[in-house]
């Protein structure tokens, strides 16, 4: 099971399918795969890089195009593991 540990979700007007986002994605470098489809969710695979994770940050502060579409992107970081307790 493909439990992504940083994702993604992505916004864009209808012309543009999430394959066609997919695509720019990967050709930018950042290795992933859409996690929830409806959503438009996209997950980096858990051994993703620090540069793999500057590209996705980059991206989705700045915007881009795919195709003369304007495309927004959202940073979803998990939340820290659980503080254990001693007793």
């Amino acid at each position: 099971m493909f439990i992504p540990t940083m994702s993604a979700h992505f916004e864009y007007p209808s012309g543009l399918t999430q394959n066609d986002v997919m695509d720019f994605l990967l050709s930018k470098g950042a290795r992933g795969r859409w996690i929830e489809w409806d959503l438009n969710l996209f997950g980096l695979h858990n051994d993703y890089t620090w540069t793999e994770y500057n590209i996705m940050s980059d991206l989705c502060a700045k915007g881009f195009t795919v195709k003369g579409v304007p495309v927004r992107g959202y940073v979803i970081v998990p939340p820290p593991p659980k503080l254990q307790r001693s007793e």
